[in-house]
């Protein structure tokens, strides 16, 4: 960080070179193509290739471990969480008010 300003480029570059996110993108690569070779999906279908078990909590890249979802579900997930904190939010900012 020099005069105030933080550095994203370096950032971005520092923590995509860590072994555990190397690992991590190489079992999403892995399951992607795993995916795409069974014929479960196609380059630009829209869909996701997701681990049963998160590779974060020991999951692997096995045939019994893939699904595949589409990106709107996930959207919509995510739009949900973003509604829901909202409304937690404005929830406590009127407790604070009364």
């Amino acid at each position: 960080m020099t005069n105030g300003k933080r550095d994203y480029k370096k950032e971005v570059a520092k923590y995509t070179s860590r072994p555990e996110v190397i690992r991590k993108r190489v079992e999403q690569n892995k399951a992607r193509r795993m995916m795409e070779k069974a014929g479960k999906v196609h380059k630009g279908d829209g869909k996701d290739v997701d681990h049963t078990k998160p590779l974060s909590k020991g999951g692997k890249t096995t045939p019994g471990n893939r699904k595949n979802s589409k990106k709107q579900i996930i959207a919509k997930t995510y739009l949900f969480e973003l509604f829901a904190r909202n409304i937690r939010k404005s929830w406590i900012i009127w407790l604070a008010i009364t």
